[in-house]
Order: structure tokens, then sequence, then C-alpha cells
């Protein structure tokens, strides 16, 4: 599992999207050396970019820089924003890189990268989306396993993955909402944005919607004139 995040370059909404849609193109000719490969944007407020990939054999460490330079990730990116720190073990097919960023209680995860054993994505992946303090960690960022080294205080289930939309703001959107399934589905698309990207939670959002209750039509109550 590989990704990156982009939040840290500070430029206006359509400026950072359209950072984003270059670095999907830029990584899109990476795509042929996997068996399986994708490349999504997630998030919202903090989105990014996200490089999923799969194969028989450890791809080429070549392979690996390519991409951890096109996310900010390699030794030498001047993006400004704070320390790496990267473990790689060639002979087991291990690698893992972080990019970080701020000082003190103000140190956030900016990106990472995960190759071979990619079960911390688990506990990571939640440090990074939800800008959760990561300087108590350090180096054990490069721990491997999908146990975190500390306990991450992270929100509920992730949903939507690619606009990174958990169940409590998919309950919070339904609560008191009266209408049919499709128009309550509707209203979670319009509002969250979920299952309006890649459509692979659109199966698990029907099922939520259908399973909350629905409210009942509020009465209307007047006196005669």
């Amino acid at each position: 599992m590989l990704g990156g995040e982009w939040s840290q370059l500070r430029v206006e909404p359509l400026q950072r999207r359209l950072h984003r849609v270059a670095v999907r193109e830029a990584l899109h000719p990476l795509l042929r050396a996997f068996a399986f490969a994708q490349c999504v944007p997630f998030g919202r407020e903090r989105g990014g970019v996200l490089f999923r990939a799969a194969a028989v054999e450890p791809p080429a460490a070549s392979t690996l820089e390519a991409i951890e330079a096109l996310l900010g990730l390699d030794a030498t990116a001047s993006t400004g924003t704070g320390p790496r720190l990267h473990y790689a073990d060639p002979r087991r097919g291990q690698r893992r890189t972080m990019r970080l960023s701020g000082a003190g209680g103000s140190t956030r995860l900016e990106g990472f990268l995960l190759a071979g054993d990619i079960a911390a994505e688990a506990w990571i992946r939640p440090l990074l989306q939800e800008e959760l303090p990561a300087e108590a960690y350090g180096r054990s960022l490069l721990a491997g396993g999908a146990k975190p080294p500390l306990p991450v205080a992270a929100r509920g289930r992730q949903v939507c993955s690619c606009f990174d939309v958990g169940e409590s703001e998919i309950a919070a959107c339904l609560h008191g909402l009266a209408a049919p399934v499709e128009a309550r589905l509707k209203r979670l698309q319009a509002e969250l944005k979920c299952g309006t990207n890649c459509g692979s939670c659109l199966p698990e959002l029907r099922r939520i919607v259908a399973a909350a209750p629905a409210a009942r039509e509020p009465l209307a109550v007047g006196e005669p004139s």
C-alpha cells in the first residue's frame, strides 16, 4: 500500500485539486509495474493521493523510489515539511517511509509508503487522514504489524475511502431524515460525497441507509383562519 498526503502545500482548494490531478497523472505509468494497481484521491478538507498495488514478486527498488519521489517522500524532496523516517530490507522485500511535519505536540504525519508487510496501514492511515498527533510514536512509526505501538484514538469505521467518510458522519447525516432509501442515499452523496467517485462503497452505503430508521414525516399543524 503506497500513499501520500498533500495538504502541507497550503495552496487554494482549486490549486490543490489540480496538484492532486498532476500527481495522479505522473503516477499512472507506474501502474504497469504491478499485477494490480490503482491510484485514487482520498479525503475532503485534507485530501491526498492513495496508490495501492499488488504483485507476486517484490517491486524493484527503483520503482518504489520513483513513487516516493512523486509523493514527496524521497530523501531529496524539498517540501519544507519535516524529517523523513525510512526503513528498507531489500532481502525480505520490506520498505517503509514516513514524512512528518511540525514539532512537539504539533507533529503530524504528512505522507507514508508501505511495501511488503502493509498491515500497519490499519493504524498509520488514521494518523494521516485525521491529522492525529504523531510525536509520541517517533521511529516506531516504522514498526510493522497491525497492532499500533501506542493506542490510536481514531473515529469510527471508514466506509468511503475516496472521501474519508466514516460511520459516525453517515449516521449524523441520516439522523432525523424522513425520506425513502434512495432519497436518503442521494442526500449522503450530496453532503458527504461518499459513493460518488469509484462506487465501491455503494453497496455498504445502501445497507447502512436501509438499516437506519427513517424519521416520521412531521405533522402539519395549523389553526383555522
